[in-house]
């Protein structure tokens, strides 16, 4: 990735302690599970440009 941009975000409070869950299950970040989720929906390729 070439750069990055801090940002932030308000969660509804049910939908954080379910990515938080699911990180803390694959041992991954809340940030890293949210970046991948809009990489999805916006159809970027993950080997592409910001992978």
């Amino acid at each position: 990735m070439t750069g990055f941009i801090s940002s932030q975000v308000r969660y509804p409070a049910d939908l954080y302690a379910a990515l938080k869950e699911r990180a803390y299950q694959e041992r991954r970040s809340v940030n890293s599970l949210v970046v991948e989720a809009v990489r999805k929906l916006l159809g970027a390729d993950e080997k592409g440009p910001g992978a």
